[in-house]
């Protein structure tokens, strides 16, 4: 079984299957391993979703239903924590930014916009304000990526959200902005 993917392959898997898209591939310089799913980071959550990708460990806290895991999970080396201001109305954030002094190693910190700051009058307006709010949440003054939840294209090309992405990137409170989503329209996205 070959147990090398190209970038390509992996973007299109790992956008249908685990939600994740858009993220810089230049930086992985090549192709990618399998990421099989381990075991529950502890035996009293076996709920708690960790993988292997890339080389390190990673972790999305969705289903995430104890603070204690999230700490667990940094502490025994988790490199990635993926989570949305959209998961318990914000708390998995802020449980994510108080674990994070826990964590063994350095870690690759992403977040989403909510997806009600699309419905707002002033999307720009919302969408810096959304950015913000995670970023006291998780007491970071940046995130590495922030990623479009349920991104569409036209979200993409919107002139308010691109002006705003710009910006996020030139404060530097963003270091990557990209898209996630689920199902096959996500392929449109890519």
């Amino acid at each position: 079984m070959d147990t090398r993917w190209s970038r390509r392959r992996f973007l299109e898997w790992s956008a249908g299957a685990a939600g994740l898209a858009a993220l810089p591939v230049a930086a992985w310089g090549g192709p990618i391993p399998v990421a099989p799913r381990l075991g529950p980071v502890s035996g009293r959550f076996p709920e708690f979703p960790v993988h292997v990708a890339g080389g390190g460990i990673g972790l999305g806290t969705y289903q995430c239903g104890e603070e204690a895991l999230i700490r667990d999970a940094l502490a025994r080396g988790v490199r990635l924590a993926d989570t949305s201001p959209d998961y318990r109305n914000g708390e998995l954030e802020t449980w994510l930014g108080r674990s994070l002094p826990h964590a063994a190693k350095p870690v690759f910190l992403m977040t989403q916009l909510p997806v009600d700051a699309w419905e707002a009058e002033n999307l720009e307006a919302a969408l810096d304000r959304a950015l913000e709010a995670s970023l006291a949440r998780l007491g970071r003054p940046r995130v590495d990526a922030l990623l479009v939840r349920n991104a569409e294209l036209q979200q993409l090309v919107n002139p308010a959200f691109r002006s705003f992405a710009l910006r996020a990137l030139q404060s530097e409170k963003v270091g990557r902005i990209g898209a996630s989503g689920h199902g096959p329209g996500v392929a449109t996205v890519l």
